[in-house]
């Protein structure tokens, strides 16, 4: 069964040539009125309408008309006014031509043809567009979850850069801590072998000792160690006092010419302290050591502060 909007489509083509009654024609122009898309395939019917008369090809009337009318114009300018008249009315009557009876259900024909074609092609684009908005969402819904994981995954790259950092800056810590405990093992190391040197020196067989006092009543000490015709020698302070900061003690050697400074050392809480002593010469060559007081490095001639004193 037929909807009302489909059967107002069939009445469309006699409704653009103006060939329907008054009631369907108020039926149509009711649909007209509620459907733009009605409308719009009226308007294409309607200048299918206005392209028919150009579509008919000219028709050269037949030689024996053109003899006929002329003789009806002379006849008729013979006879006179009235005669004319009357001849013009015959002439003009003999000219129109008939209504043809064939016109208007061609018409009705082509203008159904146009129609079913319309109706295919809008319906194809119609389809076309409902694919279009399927797709459309779909490209919506892939492009709103790639940003999501685009998201999620640049989210995931802060967290793992902040872990990296976190990390690294663990590593740094640990290089530094390390670097520490390396220079402090090898403080302790040079510390392990100075005093192998000093206890293998200190024990050996033909070794000199001479004592080192204190140049007033304070209970600093000395022993040097040394070989005759070496240039080593080593010396175990204890009882000296500590030292203000900017201050340390000094080694001197004296040959009775001039006094050769020595190393430059500092004691630890308990007063106690060891040098190994290089000298220019053979350490027998010299005849008196003593220690003083300097500014922190160290000077080229002793000062007046004697600590400790002793002859060789």
């Amino acid at each position: 069964m037929k909807t009302q909007s489909e059967d107002v489509e069939e009445l469309l083509p006699a409704y653009a040539l103006g060939a329907l009654d008054t009631e369907d024609m108020i039926r149509v122009e009711r649909m007209l009125a509620e459907q733009p898309l009605l409308r719009r395939e009226l308007a294409d019917l309607r200048d299918v309408v206005g392209q028919l008369p150009y579509s008919l090809a000219p028709v050269e009337p037949p030689a024996r008309a053109r003899v006929g009318l002329m003789a009806r114009v002379a006849a008729n300018q013979a006879g006179g006014d009235t005669a004319g008249q009357s001849g013009a009315k015959a002439l003009a009557s003999a000219a129109v031509p008939r209504p043809r009876n064939w016109l208007v259900p061609a018409v009705f024909a082509l203008l159904f043809a146009l129609v079913t074609g319309l109706s295919v092609l809008t319906f194809s684009l119609q389809s076309n567009l409902n694919t279009f908005a399927q797709t459309n969402q779909q490209l919506v819904a892939s492009v709103d979850a790639l940003e999501q994981s685009i998201a999620s995954a640049e989210q995931n790259r802060r967290v793992l850069a902040d872990e990296l950092a976190i990390s690294r800056s663990d590593i740094d810590e640990l290089k530094s801590q390390l670097l520490d405990e390396r220079t402090q093992l090898a403080s302790l190391n040079d510390q392990i072998a100075q005093e192998r040197q000093v206890f293998t020196f200190v024990n050996a067989p033909g070794v000199a000792t001479r004592e080192l006092v204190a140049a007033d009543e304070s209970a600093g000490r000395g022993e040097m160690y040394m070989y005759p015709g070496d240039t080593t020698a080593v010396v175990l302070f204890r009882g000296l006092s500590a030292l203000e900061p900017g201050r340390v003690y000094q080694f001197w050697l004296a040959d009775g010419v001039n006094q050769i400074p020595g190393a430059t050392f500092i004691v630890d809480d308990h007063g106690i302290a060891q040098v190994v002593i290089e000298a220019p010469r053979e350490v027998n060559a010299f005849n008196q050591v003593m220690v003083t007081v300097e500014p922190e490095g160290g000077s080229t001639s002793p000062s007046k502060n004697v600590v400790l004193e002793g002859n060789l």
